[in-house]
């Protein structure tokens, strides 16, 4: 995996303020390589009212949203968790089946009476 200095943000859990895109063509450009994504982010910001209780929060939310959705594409920390998960348990642990197996499954106790 690169390091972190590689990483286009310091942390997999958060998007500083100068962190990624830092304007609407730059964010443009970072979701080009998902069409899917581009297309969404153009429609919900071209569709994104300037009425609100703050004048365009509405443009802001949306900036803000797919911003983090580049986050979670780039970043190797998160697309690593993404990818694990994906491909299942990594066979360290034991089935719930199993362990569920020993327990009254109404009232949620050890088959053998013992509180553990």
């Amino acid at each position: 995996m690169d390091s972190p200095a590689s990483w286009p943000t310091r942390s997999p859990y958060k998007l500083d303020w100068d962190e990624g895109p830092q304007s609407i063509a730059a964010l443009k450009e970072a979701l080009s390589p998902w069409p899917e994504v581009l297309e969404r982010f153009v429609h919900d910001l071209e569709s994104a009212p300037f009425t609100g209780d703050e004048p365009l929060e509405n443009v802001r939310s949306v900036i803000s949203e797919y911003r983090r959705e580049w986050m979670l594409l780039v970043h190797p920390l998160i697309r690593q968790a993404v990818e694990e998960s994906a491909s299942g348990p990594s066979g360290d642990g034991v089935p719930a089946d199993v362990v569920f197996a020993e327990y009254d499954p109404t009232t949620f106790e050890h088959a053998s009476g013992d509180r553990r």
